[in-house]
């Protein structure tokens, strides 16, 4: 079979090494202007990236695991960035 989705000899030929992929991952969330990078720590091991680190808010949790799932090599994202305390006006802290 000459298919394109024959995963058996070969594929580790073409396939990116983790250095490659984690650079490609860390150049998208360093362009993506609508993710902050600068509190993201990136991990790859064999094609799984795993994020790291405080984001402002659920989107940019979201748009930060989007933007790098079309890079080519990553298999799986491990998603766990958190969420920066909000010190800001939170409403229920009010009415004390």
């Amino acid at each position: 079979g000459n298919s394109m989705d024959d995963k058996g000899l070969g594929r580790k030929d073409y396939w990116p090494s983790d250095e490659r992929i984690y650079e490609r991952v860390c150049e998208k969330l360093f362009r993506d202007h609508l993710v902050d990078a600068s509190e993201i720590e990136v991990k790859v091991e064999d094609g799984v990236v795993t994020l790291k680190g405080l984001v402002s808010d659920r989107k940019a949790k979201k748009n930060a695991e989007s933007s790098i799932e079309d890079v080519f090599g990553v298999i799986d994202i491990q998603n766990h960035l958190t969420l920066k305390p909000d010190r800001g006006l939170i409403g229920r802290s009010d009415g004390w």
